[in-house]
């Protein structure tokens, strides 16, 4: 049995600039999300104004926290936009420094060059801009999905683009 995501998001994508690039599964094929699909609550159980996430990848240097806070409830969006902001966040010197090795990899670097030509403006100027933390991640820029893991804590898993290909990208 293959396994479908109730929710497709690349995160080297704004998912607000970039409203077609988040797409839900309808139980045939993944549709752009509806405005009111976007807006709803993180979770059906409970209001939500406090998310913590770390990302679970392959890679144990990834070390950022995604902090998620709305004070009036956590929406799906607001998820999605958090997500793309702390990993759209260019490196730092001193973070070029620390992963100059990974950054010479050749999946970071097929990564890198994927996020400029896909991105929106000219292939130059976005690689002129430096690289990013989702290059870090390589081909694993899907949404995957959240685990809770307590106390406002949760996980993403991320997933290879390869997944979704040649239908997505």
């Amino acid at each position: 049995m293959s396994k479908f995501w109730v929710v497709m998001f690349n995160i080297i994508f704004d998912p607000v600039g970039n409203r077609p690039q988040l797409k839900r599964f309808n139980g045939d094929y993944y549709a752009e999300m509806k405005d009111e699909e976007r807006t709803l609550t993180a979770s059906p159980h409970c209001t939500l104004r406090k998310m913590n996430i770390r990302v679970k990848v392959d890679h144990p240097f990834i070390p950022w926290i995604v902090k998620v806070r709305r004070k009036e409830g956590i929406r799906c969006i607001d998820v999605f936009e958090a997500v793309y902001s702390c990993f759209k966040t260019t490196l730092t010197p001193d973070e070029e420094l620390r992963y100059q090795d990974y950054l010479k990899t050749d999946w970071c670097v097929t990564a890198f060059k994927f996020r400029c030509a896909k991105s929106p403006g000219i292939t130059y100027v976005n690689e002129r801009q430096g690289k990013r933390r989702v290059d870090l991640l390589g081909e694993r820029t899907f949404f995957g999905g959240l685990t809770y893991d307590g106390d406002d804590k949760w996980t993403l898993a991320l997933e290879s683009h390869r997944r979704f290909a040649p239908c997505y990208m």
